[in-house]
């Protein structure tokens, strides 16, 4: 298997859902000290993993939170899903389906009372965090709540050691892919691959004003339609999943709105992790940049003749 196949996007969505609550359960202000959860092993009051990546041994001396996800299922079994094609002649077509499955969070600890605790105090955070989760893990849709189980006794040598809780989520994530014609070659196989789709348009005519939260490039011709050039796709420029990249100092803002055919407005991100208007420090003519599509997709290439 080619190593750019080794991880799926459920895979992602596991390891992400892991990073939040390492995160969560690291910040002083928000979880108390016997909770704490640190990086160090041996510092860690709290362990937080996927399964089978922790001896039980381990698990069984402190609380502990295991992300596990189950199967999950395309919405649109029929493969046909339509997202883009171009105008008119309707080739190049672009289709796009959804996956939908549940993520565990199963919480374990020596007492049902705490086990119950830490699934409620997640439940919360889930949903407190809910657009940082998917602002962050760009290819979920949405996040549901499903249930949060009863606590259940765990027997091991059949002595109750441990309770579990757990919290159960339903997500849905973008798979997309493409088809396209093979010049009448027989049917062999589906190709599947990942794309980067990180150099989708270069340019070395920007131009930025100091102050101001625009780039202006008098060659380009940018919109949604697929006349334009560069065009971007209309669902992804909503869910802002375009960047500006200049090349010169390899740093990234976010396209906020196309105010023109020539004009893009863009954002950036500050030292404390809020987004505030791009503001260049200076004014600079005939700077390079590239604009980069944030997001992981399945993309699939389909044969069209099976003769």
């Amino acid at each position: 298997m080619p190593t750019n196949m080794l991880k799926f996007p459920a895979v992602y969505v596991v390891d992400g859902i892991i990073s939040f609550f390492q995160y969560i359960f690291g910040l002083p202000g928000l979880t108390d000290v016997n909770y704490r959860w640190n990086s160090d092993e041996r510092k860690s009051k709290i362990w937080i993993s996927a399964p089978y990546t922790v001896d039980r041994e381990k698990i069984g001396s402190a609380p502990s939170i295991t992300i596990s996800r189950g199967s999950f299922n395309f919405q649109n079994r029929v493969i046909d899903n339509l997202a883009k094609a171009n105008a008119n002649t309707k080739e190049q077509p672009v289709f796009r389906d959804l996956m939908s499955g549940n993520i565990s969070i199963i919480c374990e600890s020596r007492s049902a009372a705490e086990a119950s605790g830490i699934a409620n105090f997640c439940a919360i955070q889930i949903q407190s965090e809910r657009h940082k989760i998917m602002s962050q893990l760009k290819f979920i849709q949405d996040l549901k709540y499903v249930d949060i189980g009863t606590e259940i006794p765990i027997k091991e040598a059949a002595e109750i050691k441990r309770f579990q809780c757990v919290v159960t989520l339903s997500c849905n994530l973008y798979i997309g892919w493409i088809k396209d014609t093979i010049n009448n070659d027989k049917f062999n196989k589906a190709n599947i691959y990942t794309i980067d789709k990180q150099d989708t348009y270069t340019s070395p005519k920007g131009e930025i004003v100091q102050g101001s939260p625009n780039l202006i490039d008098t060659r380009a011709d940018f919109g949604t339609l697929d006349t334009n050039n560069p065009q971007l796709i209309e669902s992804e420029y909503n869910k802002k999943w375009y960047y500006v990249l200049f090349t010169e100092t390899n740093k990234k803002y976010t396209i906020e709105e196309i105010v023109n055919n020539k004009t893009l407005r863009l954002s950036q991100v500050d030292e404390n992790g809020n987004t505030i208007a791009f503001n260049p420090d200076a004014t600079v003519s005939g700077i390079t940049y590239r604009i980069v599509w944030n997001s992981i997709h399945i993309n699939m290439e389909l044969p069209t003749n099976n003769n």
